[in-house]
């Protein structure tokens, strides 16, 4: 079985919504909010100093997707799962996208995605890929 698995080290960013904007014209653009861009790059440059990691062709694929979030100082001691922002949904969104057409050619491949998110000191996003046999 082909399996993938690397870390991105840092702070779990949410997919942000496009954005858009009228000028003075009435002309509109749309736009991807900067923290989007930067949390997509920074994926990649993960998974570029992993040595590139691909799963070739047209294969189904299962992944595997653990956030790790900062714990924020007015959380209860006891807390051990985030159930509040950022959304688990928008988290994975960011991760898929980013890695779409690089670490696999289409995110249709992806049969089956196993992900939680929670609390640890160390904040990151742990990626594992494996091709269906």
């Amino acid at each position: 079985m082909e399996t993938v698995k690397f870390t991105v080290p840092g702070d779990p960013v949410a997919k942000g919504r496009p954005r858009v904007v009228t000028n003075a014209n009435g002309d509109t653009r749309t736009y991807t909010p900067t923290k989007t861009v930067n949390a997509e790059a920074r994926i990649l440059q993960a998974w570029a100093d992993a040595g590139q990691p691909q799963i070739a062709g047209d294969v189904p694929i299962v992944i595997w997707v653990y956030f790790y979030l900062r714990k924020p100082k007015s959380a209860p001691k006891k807390r051990v799962y985030p159930h509040y922002k950022p959304d688990l949904d928008n988290l994975l969104k960011l991760v898929l996208d980013a890695l779409t057409g690089w670490m696999w050619v289409d995110d249709k491949q992806i049969v089956n995605i196993a992900t939680y998110k929670r609390y640890d000191v160390n904040p990151r996003i742990e990626i594992v890929a494996s091709r269906v046999i």
